[in-house]
């Protein structure tokens, strides 16, 4: 099998799938990523307009393919750490996604209520694929907002230019509110915990961190959450509400104080 690679001169075997395409199949299981039959790459870190990934007919988008291989990383990592029984690691990557698509349910949850929230009062950016890119059109209401807004996505579906904003460039907010007319941009993220655990203290730290990150360069945060893992965590959101300027639980949301924030 060609992509278990044990020296770096294979790694021409890794790309040059023309004869090979059978195993180009296996690179979203390597990736922890389910398919059907076409592959939607937006939640990897990789340049995405150009990627529109077909595993049923690999031959008609080959050099996608090719390129999305090497730039997702996996030709250096199959480099670097060789596959000694790939049936082992496919089963534990299996139980992998198992496990995180049950923590992910409730985070699908939280961005589809929190669209449904924010189109109360602003205009959805669509994104359009059907020229093969993702290609967002500006429209023309004074408040328009993005789901899963990266630097590029906002730059693109807001007309700004982001690329000084001191935005981590590899971050993926749950949704951004633009208004026109005042030139404001606000970043917001959502999560729901039913349990405690170590994850609430690393949140709470990481979106205070945040805040701070985004206030410097100009925009303002939203922080959202809700659950009862927060009553078996007293502390941390007693303290992140003491340091997040805005941070609304899911009820606040429901009632309307984005908006009122925002207008």
């Amino acid at each position: 099998m060609h992509i278990i690679c044990t020296k770096a001169f294979h790694l021409h075997k890794i790309l040059d799938a023309t004869n090979n395409l059978d195993q180009i199949a296996l690179v979203p299981l390597l990736l922890a990523i389910r398919i059907e039959k076409v592959l939607d790459v937006r939640g990897l870190e990789v340049q995405d307009d150009d990627y529109h990934l077909d595993y049923t007919n690999p031959e008609q988008t080959l050099n996608a393919h090719l390129r999305f291989i090497k730039e997702s990383g996996l030709a250096e990592f199959l480099v670097e750490h060789p596959i000694q029984n790939f049936r082992d690691l496919a089963r534990g990557i299996e139980l992998g996604i198992n496990t995180n698509a049950r923590k992910n349910r409730g985070g699908k949850l939280g961005e589809d209520f929190l669209d449904q929230q924010l189109s109360q009062f602003a205009t959805r950016v669509e994104p359009d694929r059907s020229s093969g890119k993702t290609v967002y059109t500006p429209v023309t209401d004074d408040f328009s907002f993005v789901n899963q807004g990266t630097i590029k996505v906002m730059q693109s579906a807001f007309t700004l230019d982001l690329t000084e904003s001191n935005i981590p460039t590899n971050r993926r907010f749950d949704g951004a509110v633009y208004q026109k007319s005042t030139n404001h941009l606000a970043l917001l993220e959502i999560n729901f915990f039913n349990s405690g655990g170590s994850k609430l203290k690393s949140v709470a730290g990481e979106f205070t961190n945040l805040q701070s990150i985004l206030e410097d360069a100009g925009f303002q945060f939203i922080y959202i959450t809700s659950g009862d893992g927060w009553a078996h965590d007293i502390s941390h959101i007693s303290s992140a509400i003491e340091k997040i300027k805005y941070l609304f639980n899911f009820e606040m949301v429901k009632k309307g104080y984005i908006e009122q924030l925002l207008k």
